[in-house]
């Protein structure tokens, strides 16, 4: 558990902090945005420190004042770093 939660800080200090001054992404409230930051620090949680460097020059690129939709954000990161195999029992 402790990893888990170093590796959401570690998204937030490499991705979310560095592109503080972006806006949210139109037609989301302030708290609909807080609760897409905390999916996407869950989801990302695995990414390496380096490619979360990579995620955030692209965001920076794309992002034209404001984040980018969470899918794009999201779909950039696995082309980045696949995410590792959930559990299944299948």
């Amino acid at each position: 558990m402790a990893e888990h939660v170093r590796s959401e800080a570690r998204v937030r200090a490499v991705l979310f902090e560095p592109l503080d001054g972006l806006k949210r992404p139109k037609g989301l409230t302030v708290e609909a945005f807080e609760k897409m930051r905390a999916r996407v620090m869950r989801r990302l949680s695995y990414m390496t420190e380096e490619n979360l460097r990579g995620l955030a020059e692209l965001v920076a690129r794309q992002a034209r004042g404001a984040w980018p939709k969470e899918g794009l954000v999201l779909s950039w990161a696995f082309a980045l770093q696949v995410p590792p195999p959930r559990e299944s029992d299948y």
